[in-house]
């Protein structure tokens, strides 16, 4: 009998990958009640890890790097900016690779502007992003963001952005935020991010929470 699921070993020696989704973080400092780490089998204690640079180096030859086209940190439980090491993978990847692009997903309320404005320096080029999720405005974006700080993710992405970072707004609409949406864009426009992008959560079929309706109206782009 033959088996299709493949040796990810196998993948890392292959020249042709041009992409890489990196998940440097299972830790986050959120509670979205839509995210997986929020229901089991996830255990935030057991399960709280973060992708070290030597861990990197281990695991992908400068050969696989050297033939990449873009590095992408996205986590499905975690915040890349949980990780201690991730400007720091970044910047690996760029010394082997100078032509590569960036990106990265965040809800933005983590570390200090000092950090931020590291990352910006580094995602600087006309290829990189940084996509901030920050679903509403200061009265509305905790609501599903849970425990993230509207201020601290409007100072850290404003460092981001002065440091020479691009930086995009997802914005997940929902019942209670859609009245802002155009607010919300144009606060984004006022604060230098390149793109700014409405979005309905594919996860209602999925999960019965009270407070959290798809929105009613209009979805703006």
């Amino acid at each position: 009998m033959h088996s299709n699921i493949i040796d990810p070993s196998v993948l890392l020696h292959r020249n042709d990958i041009k992409k890489v989704q990196m998940e440097t973080s299972s830790v986050c400092n959120a509670a979205c009640p839509m995210c997986a780490r929020e229901l089991p089998p996830f255990d935030k204690k057991k399960d709280a890890v973060s992708l070290s640079l030597e861990k990197v180096k281990e695991i992908l030859s400068i050969e696989f790097i050297s033939n990449l086209e873009y590095l992408d940190m996205c986590g499905n439980t975690g915040d890349p900016a949980a990780a201690p090491d991730t400007i720091k993978i970044f910047k690996y990847f760029r010394d082997i690779n100078n032509t590569m692009s960036f990106g990265m997903h965040t809800n933005g309320s983590l570390r200090n502007k000092q950090w931020w404005e590291d990352l910006g320096s580094v995602l600087s080029r006309p290829g990189d992003s940084c996509t901030f999720s920050v679903d509403g405005l200061e009265d509305t974006n905790h609501i599903y963001r849970v425990n993230t700080v509207f201020k601290k993710i409007i100072e850290n992405s404003s460092a981001f952005i002065a440091a020479g970072g691009r930086a995009n707004w997802d914005f997940l609409v929902f019942e209670h935020n859609e009245h802002q949406v155009e607010d919300a864009r144009k606060l984004a426009k006022e604060l230098g991010f390149v793109r700014f992008r409405t979005k309905v959560s594919n996860r209602f079929f999925r999960f019965d929470i009270k407070h959290l309706k798809p929105p009613k109206g209009k979805i703006y782009q």
